[in-house]
């Protein structure tokens, strides 16, 4: 399954390649670490790959292709990776097993180190039924600008956070009943089949994908701030980047953006063959394709 990646340059609606990606492996998330350059993830053959901005492809550059494993260090072994965020000291954030696992990796020295204690790993579990298809739970996450992490859990209609401080993991919002509605408490409000996290400053925006919306969480208020649970202009809203005051949301086949400042929106893109999207520091649009 070859991918290409395309941009969007700010304010054009041409399109144009980057570089094709030659693997037949299904890449299950994207993620644009800066400068650094671009990280995927193979769930299902628990490796990461990564791709200069050259284009020049490392697969696996962590982990090994078809061998799971919890191991740490230089020489990892991954269970199920899910998803992956970056930080701005250069540390990505990896997500394992359907959120149910957190390691952190030093971009610098590619080494590996799992960062639960017994305590923040038990009230991780809590959360999670004792199921064998744990490793197929889909999973988003982000890191705000103080450090602490996010990660909504797609089946388990929930955002959980956990602190920079201590690790400390709580409930962020999320009843984990799959409906639509508020609460005096973030963690009594229905998200549904949450997807897409991102976070701008102090809010939290989540892809509320079965509610056919984005819904944003600033202190202990959430509100709509595109779409809507019963008119649906939005069908299931699955992925969402933000940059330069505009989110780029993927809906299905369709990438709408949406001015947060002055509430504009539009479709910019359509193709059945969009898989993820991403933004750079120049303000283009990435977007991988299947080819």
């Amino acid at each position: 399954m070859p991918y290409r990646l395309n941009k969007l340059s700010f304010g054009t609606s041409k399109v144009e390649k980057i570089f094709d990606i030659d693997t037949d492996l299904n890449i299950t998330y994207f993620l644009h670490a800066n400068n650094f350059g671009y990280i995927f993830l193979i769930k299902d053959s628990h490796c990461i790959g990564y791709i200069d901005n050259s284009g020049k492809l490392q697969l696996p550059w962590m982990g090994d292709i078809g061998n799971c494993g919890n191991e740490d260090g230089t020489i990892p072994l991954f269970m199920f990776p899910s998803s992956i965020c970056y930080s701005k000291d250069k540390t990505l954030y990896l997500l394992e097993s359907g959120g149910s696992q957190i390691r952190k990796i030093d971009i610098d020295s590619k080494y590996v180190c799992s960062i639960l204690g017994s305590e923040e790993k038990n009230n991780l579990n809590k959360f999670f039924p004792k199921l064998d298809s744990i490793c197929d739970f889909e999973t988003s996450c982000d890191i705000d600008p103080y450090g602490n992490l996010y990660w909504s859990i797609k089946s388990l209609h929930r955002c959980l956070k956990m602190s920079s401080e201590n690790y400390a993991i709580k409930n962020y919002v999320g009843s984990g009943k799959p409906s639509f509605g508020n609460a005096s408490h973030l963690d009594a409000c229905c998200l549904f089949n949450p997807e897409g996290v991102q976070c701008i400053n102090k809010e939290v925006y989540i892809a509320d994908s079965g509610n056919h919306c984005i819904r944003s969480v600033v202190e202990n208020s959430i509100n709509v701030v595109f779409g809507h649970p019963l008119k649906q202009y939005l069908s299931s809203p699955s992925q969402i980047k933000f940059c330069k005051g505009l989110l780029y949301i993927k809906d299905r086949n369709i990438i709408y953006y949406y001015s947060i400042g002055d509430k504009n929106h539009g479709k910019i893109y359509e193709s059945e063959n969009v898989k993820f999207i991403e933004t750079n520091l120049q303000r283009d649009l990435l977007i991988l394709e299947k080819k």
